[in-house]
């Protein structure tokens, strides 16, 4: 074993979120003993459970279904989760590397412990949560000053900080004042071992020709009212009968957008199935005739390129 490492994820569970999914993968398989704390959720339901080599510890979260008041709530979970299997932790071996994802921010303070034993401290940066609360609640004011805060605090406390691109980088350079040798770039890229061509599944055209598609985390940042908007002006004012739509994922916009597309007339045009596998996921992408990106001119989508667009 070439060394213990630890990750903290709080935005998805492992190993649902594929930055960290990858990065655990890659150190297990490079000799790693690697340890990932996420909250439980959909497909990852078990406390405690091995991935692939990987041991994976979760806790229970009230994921917030919008609103300031709802991630409050959601990260306050968090953090009394995350510390009660920190707590667990500092019995055993120590760790030589933790790894803190965020958003949110604070995570890196909960490894401060390890920090003691040794450990070096790595702040993932995967998205610039400042930008990342404009972009969701369309204003800035004290909670955004407080985030810029936090922020600078997470990468201050961090040895290094890796992040998602060159954007990134430059904004952890310039706002966070970190020095250039302390910030690593490691690209985020679909994997093609996991995402490759399958045969069509016509059923999921719902009986029509055509199906456009949308993948990714429903909220309110994703501009989803738009494909909405879309399929209204498609079906009811051009009166095609020949395309169907999938919005597939999760979120806390999901049964929102199931309320508006029946209000729409479009319960029969557009599904959501939720959540799903890799394997539901190739035959959706295969059987697609477009998939779309709704991404809004913002301070975030400016310096982020997702993983599904690639």
């Amino acid at each position: 074993m070439k060394g213990r490492v630890l990750c903290l994820l709080e935005n998805m569970p492992f190993p649902a979120d594929r930055r960290i999914r990858q990065e655990a993968f890659d150190l297990a398989a490079a000799g790693y003993d690697v340890t990932v704390i996420s909250p439980l959720g959909p497909g990852a339901d078990e406390r405690e459970a091995d991935v692939n080599g990987v041991r994976a510890l979760r806790y229970p979260v009230r994921l917030s279904q919008g609103g300031a008041r709802g991630y409050l709530r959601e990260y306050a979970d968090a953090v009394v989760g995350v510390s009660k299997i920190v707590r667990r932790l500092r019995r055993e071996a120590p760790f030589n590397v933790v790894i803190a994802a965020n958003p949110p921010d604070f995570l890196i303070q909960l490894a401060r412990p390890f920090r003691r034993r040794g450990a070096g401290l790595i702040f993932d940066y995967h998205d610039p949560a400042p930008e990342l609360f404009e972009a969701m609640f369309e204003r800035r004011g004290l909670l955004h000053r407080l985030l810029i805060v936090l922020e600078r605090r997470a990468e201050r406390t961090a040895d290094l900080v890796m992040t998602v691109n060159e954007p990134c980088a430059d904004l952890v350079r310039s706002r966070g004042g970190i020095a250039a040798e302390n910030v690593y770039v490691i690209y985020n890229g679909p994997d093609p071992a996991r995402f490759y061509p399958v045969e069509p599944l016509p059923e999921l055209r719902s009986g029509r020709k055509h199906l456009v598609l949308w993948v990714g985390q429903m909220s309110r940042k994703e501009g989803l009212g738009y494909l909405l908007d879309a399929a209204e002006e498609l079906v009811n004012v051009h009166g095609r009968e020949d395309v169907s739509f999938a919005i597939v994922g999760d979120g806390e916009i999901r049964q929102t957008l199931e309320s508006e597309a029946a209000a729409r007339g479009l319960a029969g045009v557009i599904s959501l199935p939720g959540h799903v596998g890799d394997e539901a996921l190739r035959e959706y992408m295969s059987t697609a005739s477009v998939c779309v990106s709704l991404d809004e001119h913002s301070a975030l989508n400016d310096r982020s390129l997702m993983i599904k667009v690639l």
